[in-house]
């Protein structure tokens, strides 16, 4: 990325670009990691061309921030040198957008060892969905800062998945199903969207406490979706004997941890194999 562009979007985050650490694992957009203060700091630039446009970063933001300002376990957004939280930068003729936030605690969940994968542990991401849940149901912003519903958009769920005709029919006769589903506000709301191992940080010094990012996904969709796909990614992860065995222990702790946020009616619970075929094959198409 260009150094002058750096140079700008560090500026407006209070920093130099001398002082930033490149970070791995951002794909399109470039990541960064510093220091303000005692705290350390995550630096996003967005390019243009990306999936996630300025007006969905500020959405973005606008829902972690009202998370943060009310004890869930996200990383805090920061505010710019002049008060924003989401800077758009021109450059060259083309918009990019700068985003920054404290960065979280522990380390990636993905690279614990499955030795490493307790009780607590499971009970903690549990908590964590019930929170962002919870918090959900209080949650609604101005019109321009609304995340669309999560089965219309996107490359994974959206009409414009590119598969074979059998495939296709198959995925929309599990859509057909799921969206015959009630959609009472309680459990029908704004959801991670890409809840997995690959999107929190798990501090296993303090207790295995679990922090939640990556919202570029986030929007309207039922809650048992983020359990669906927590349980998706940890089913794909886990090479154990047992495998049924190691879901029943995994969702028993689980569940409890968000129960300790929310109540949820066990009829959502039942439906997690739509939501997990879905995912499936999506995924393989």
């Amino acid at each position: 990325m260009d150094d002058t562009l750096i140079t700008q979007a560090a500026r407006h985050f209070g920093t130099v670009p001398s002082a930033l650490t490149p970070l791995p694992g951002g794909h399109v957009t470039a990541v960064y990691e510093f220091a303000r203060g005692p705290e350390r700091c995550i630096l996003r630039i967005i390019p243009p061309g990306a999936d996630t446009t300025p007006e969905d970063v500020r959405a973005i933001q606008a829902w972690v921030t009202h998370l943060a300002n009310h004890g869930a376990p996200v990383p805090a957004p920061l505010a710019a040198r002049d008060g924003r939280h989401v800077v758009v930068i021109e450059h060259e003729g083309r918009l990019y957008t700068a985003v920054a936030s404290q960065k979280a605690r522990g380390i990636l969940a993905e690279t614990l060892s499955q030795a490493q994968w307790t009780d607590a542990f499971f009970h903690n991401i549990g908590k964590a969905a019930g929170k962002l849940h919870e918090l959900a149901a209080g949650y609604a912003p101005p019109q321009a800062l609304r995340r669309p519903e999560i089965l219309t958009t996107g490359d994974l769920f959206g009409p414009g998945q590119d598969a074979s005709p059998a495939i296709r029919a198959r995925k929309w006769k599990i859509l057909e199903t799921i969206n015959a589903l009630p959609r009472p506000a309680e459990n029908f709301g704004m959801i991670h969207g890409d809840f997995h191992f690959g999107n929190f940080f798990v501090d296993p010094a303090g207790g295995y406490t679990v922090t939640v990012f990556d919202f570029d996904d986030c929007g309207y969709g039922w809650t048992i979706m983020d359990t669906a796909t927590q349980l998706f990614d940890v089913l794909v992860l886990y090479d154990g004997p047992d495998r049924k065995g190691f879901a029943r222990r995994f969702l028993t702790h689980y569940v409890g941890g968000y129960r300790t946020e929310r109540d949820v009616d066990l009829y959502w619970f039942a439906q997690l194999p739509h939501f997990l075929k879905l995912l499936e094959i999506s995924y393989y198409a």
